[in-house]
């Protein structure tokens, strides 16, 4: 998002403009529009690999922005008053952008080398949504496919600024064609991946293996032996996230530790703010983790606890003068209506079909 509000900035600057008072500053922002597709990719690979890392073998992504900065240094040493009148003759006919000769190659050499840059990664990152899907264990493939479907989307519309860009290039040399091609479909896309995130901000938590798709280590020595043991196939997502970064682990063990000790979900206004201070989690790390691992939001994280509390404790003495409503919130749970809509949800039949199954009466 960032490379492509930069590549929009450089656009609103050239049509306002804006570098027609400032040419030395023109073209700067170019090299930038090299990233666009290294970054999809890497995001891309971070959520289907649940790998945050910045590799050094990743630095090859730079090297196509900087040959196209280091071709552009005769344009940027150029007298400001040759660069002013480029500008105005780029003001007076846009298609003169597409045969100038600003720097060492010829001018029609830059967008097809941008676009088979950029369609190195598009395909490379095709590649990982397809392997990605290909290696999800059936109980997972549910769970993902919105996530799936996002990373499609992004991919595919990208893919389609790289066919603009390619129709663009295929037509400079005949004069014909217009740079804002581009720059729409740019800014649509930007547009669409901001909606997509404001009514589905669950995407950005990523990919997640059912929590009863693996077990957790107890120790480091286990985490060893479990990496040893697996392939590189076998591995999922979530127990690269859980043993190679760390961060789940962590995680987990303070959540668990934290609700299985405190019982803090008995409390009707448990918060996830309360828990991010229990826990001494941030809370974005926090929301991302129970999303991630369990499927679920806090919420329904929080009912799963109590839903299981009820399970365990209704054959208790002291609950067996207590009311449907008063067992509910002996279990957390705010009102009788909320509890019967969450144990249904959760275990597929209502509360007095469960205790009539189990041969189990309360007082009304």
């Amino acid at each position: 998002m960032f490379v492509l509000s930069v590549n929009l900035l450089n656009g609103c600057l050239l049509y306002s403009r804006f570098y027609l008072d400032f040419p030395r500053y023109h073209k700067f922002l170019l090299p930038f529009t090299l990233l666009i597709t290294p970054f999809a990719w890497l995001y891309i690979r971070s959520v289907v690999k649940n790998d945050l890392r910045f590799n050094y073998r990743d630095l090859w992504i730079f090297a196509a922005p900087l040959l196209t900065a280091i071709d552009l240094i005769p344009y940027y040493t150029a007298p400001l008053a040759q660069k002013r009148a480029y500008l105005l003759q780029l003001y007076g006919n846009t298609d003169f952008i597409n045969r100038f000769n600003e720097g060492m190659l010829p001018s029609y050499v830059f967008p097809f080398l941008r676009v088979i840059w950029s369609a190195v990664f598009v395909i490379m990152s095709y590649r990982l949504i397809w392997r990605f899907k290909k290696s999800l264990p059936d109980s997972a493939i549910a769970t993902n496919r919105e996530l799936i479907k996002w990373l499609l989307l992004i991919n595919t519309v990208i893919c389609a600024i790289l066919v603009s860009a390619l129709v663009l290039a295929v037509l400079a040399p005949y004069k014909i064609g217009h740079i804002s091609i581009v720059d729409f479909c740019t800014g649509f896309f930007v547009i669409l991946v901001c909606i997509q995130l404001f009514i589905r901000p669950q995407l950005l938590y990523g990919a997640f293996i059912p929590q009863s798709a693996f077990t957790i280590p107890n120790d480091e020595s286990e985490v060893r032996e479990t990496l040893s043991s697996t392939s590189e196939t076998e591995i999922t997502p979530s127990l690269i996230g859980l043993t190679v970064l760390g961060v789940d682990y962590d995680c987990r063990k303070k959540v668990e530790e934290l609700f299985n000790t405190n019982q803090p979900f008995l409390h009707i206004d448990y918060s996830l703010q309360q828990m991010v201070t229990d826990t001494n989690i941030p809370r974005y790390v926090l929301s991302a983790f129970i999303n991630q691992e369990y499927g679920m939001g806090f919420r329904e994280f929080l009912n799963r606890y109590r839903v299981d509390y009820f399970k365990e404790h209704i054959d208790d003495i002291g609950w067996k003068n207590l009311t449907l409503e008063a067992i509910a919130k002996e279990c957390g749970f705010g009102s009788r209506s909320t509890f019967i809509k969450s144990f249904k949800n959760i275990t597929g039949q209502k509360p007095s079909e469960y205790l009539k199954a189990r041969n189990i009466s309360v007082p009304h």
